[in-house]
């Protein structure tokens, strides 16, 4: 397997309760060469979807969807199994 020849590279990090835990994709991507790993979040899901949507399953919106870890947690988690790797989120919607 060839590793980023410039290091830019990165890759979004899985963040669902049957995913690979985040320090361990963290570690392996950092081991094989990758620059950054970012994660990914859904803070708004509707509750009921009136209208027809492509990506729902039996007329509900998907369990990977509504079961996604917190992306402050996971960066954090990645952050303690990391030392050079950057982080970032895909999406953070802050409060303010």
């Amino acid at each position: 397997m060839s590793t980023p020849s410039s290091g830019a590279i990165g890759l979004l990090c899985p963040a669902g309760p049957h995913d690979v835990p985040p320090g361990l994709f963290a570690t392996k991507a950092e081991s094989l060469g990758f620059d950054s790993l970012w994660v990914g979040e859904h803070p708004a899901v509707p509750r009921d979807i009136t209208r027809s949507y492509v990506q729902l399953v039996n007329g509900e919106v998907p369990h990977f969807y509504t079961n996604v870890a917190d992306p402050w947690m996971t960066l954090a988690h990645i952050a303690g199994a990391t030392t050079r790797i950057k982080l970032g989120t895909a999406v953070g919607l802050v409060t303010l």
